[in-house]
């Protein structure tokens, strides 16, 4: 992914070369996005975010793959894959995580 790729999701906060981009979920710095992710990992924020292990990324992952698998197409997952970086649907109910200082999460959702 090129920093032309990640402009367009700039005013999210989210970063060049960050672990979760082969999972196609970003890890952003605001729970409020501009953009329609269907997961997104919150660090920063106004309530302080940690940056998650690899393992909890994977877990992260594992949660997105299963909503991915079950409610697209084939097809609009081909288009999803073509057209961006990461995974964006503005009629998903997006969940945005939060890893806490103390080892918690919090999460949010779209609606």
């Amino acid at each position: 992914m090129t920093e032309i790729e990640l402009d367009r999701f700039a005013e999210d906060g989210v970063m060049l070369d960050t672990r979760s981009h082969p999972y196609r979920f970003p890890i952003a710095s605001t729970a409020y996005p501009r953009w329609c992710y269907v997961t997104a990992v919150v660090v920063g924020d106004l309530w302080g975010g940690i940056t998650p292990t690899d393992d909890e990324l994977r877990m992260v992952a594992s949660f997105h793959d299963e909503y991915i698998q079950n409610f697209y197409r084939e097809s609009y997952k081909a288009e999803l894959r073509r057209k961006y970086p990461f995974d964006v649907d503005g009629g998903a109910n997006g969940r945005y995580l939060l890893k806490r200082e103390s080892g918690g999460w919090s999460f949010r959702r779209a609606t």
